[in-house]
């Protein structure tokens, strides 16, 4: 008889870039912190996302040894570096594990992350913290996984933050690893996005919560969030998206010269972060960027929203 399976998440924490033309030095900039899953039977696991830095990916391999399991895949959920670029060090310390996607277009989104001018682009925010030669993902056999006789459900989902949206879903355990189609207590990357784009990731989260979960482990999570429980995960990144919507009178486009969050439109008449500038609807957000808890201090701004992320 199988064993039950269980889930343990990997937080990277913040890490500090350099801050780029018109960022205040007096204000740290930081890069959002992201999370590795390992979905566990007894003896064999599947971790979802291999985060960014070299070592990011050593502190990962490491965590994953005290764990006692043995990977067995590593699963990437979407073509964005800063998911993929961490698993050299992984897969040099479990030979036996392979990378895998379940889309030709995850496959092919995290190859083109590794083009010169990719490379040159994350270089740039993070200088000789990066494999030169990241290991790109293989597609999948199968669109589900068996982990010791329980199944893991490979789906792709629609659109997200720049890239298609491809998710794990754990049914015996009620969960999601949902890539970046949901974030926990860090704001959403809207940069670029246009009320179409909007709309297509409001019908990604639409289709997450149709599964019904009862947890999203989210591929950005603040270290601090309170829980991954799945109404407080996806109700206000939702409430978010639909109070964008040009048919509401408020954001009719984004990707402006100045590269600020698309929600950082004047016509929403909402608090403005004065450290990230970005403009919060409330009560889902407050002034404390970052952060969905309703606390207004504008102590830390930990979202360098200067600057893209995704394709270079």
């Amino acid at each position: 008889m199988a064993g039950s399976l269980s889930i343990d998440v990997f937080n990277s924490g913040y890490k500090p870039i350099p801050g780029g033309p018109g960022w205040a030095d007096r204000t740290p900039a930081t890069w959002p912190a992201s999370t590795s899953t390992l979905i566990s039977g007894d003896h064999d696991a599947v971790l979802v996302d291999a985060l960014l830095t070299t070592n990011e990916g050593e502190r990962l391999a490491a965590w994953l040894q005290t764990t006692g399991k043995r990977p067995r895949a590593i699963f990437i959920t979407h073509g964005h570096a800063d998911h993929l670029f961490g698993a050299g060090p992984v897969l040099d310390t479990f030979p036996g594990a392979g990378l895998i996607a379940s889309d030709q277009q995850v496959v092919d989104e995290s190859r083109r992350q590794t083009t010169p001018k990719a490379m040159a682009n994350w270089n740039s925010r993070f200088a000789g913290q990066l494999s030169q030669s990241p290991v790109v993902p293989a597609l999948a056999s199968s669109q589900e996984f068996d982990l010791e006789g329980h199944p893991l459900l490979f789906r792709t989902i629609g659109a997200a933050d720049g890239a298609l949206a491809t998710i794990v879903h754990v049914p015996d355990l009620q969960a999601i690893c949902s890539g970046d189609i949901a974030y926990n207590n860090i704001h959403m990357w809207l940069w670029k996005s246009t009320p179409d784009s909007r709309e297509a990731w409001l019908a990604s989260l639409d289709a997450v919560a149709a599964l019904k979960p009862s947890t999203i482990i989210t591929g950005h999570k603040d270290p601090d969030a309170p829980d991954d429980h799945a109404t407080r995960v996806l109700g206000p990144v939702a409430a978010l998206h639909r109070g964008l919507r040009p048919d509401g009178g408020q954001v009719q486009h984004a990707g402006r010269g100045d590269r600020r969050h698309a929600h950082e439109v004047p016509r929403l008449r909402q608090p403005v972060h004065p450290v990230c500038r970005g403009i919060h609807p409330v009560p889902l957000l407050t002034t404390a960027c970052g952060k969905l808890t309703g606390i207004t201090s504008t102590a830390s701004c930990r979202r360098p929203v200067n600057l893209p992320r995704g394709d270079p």
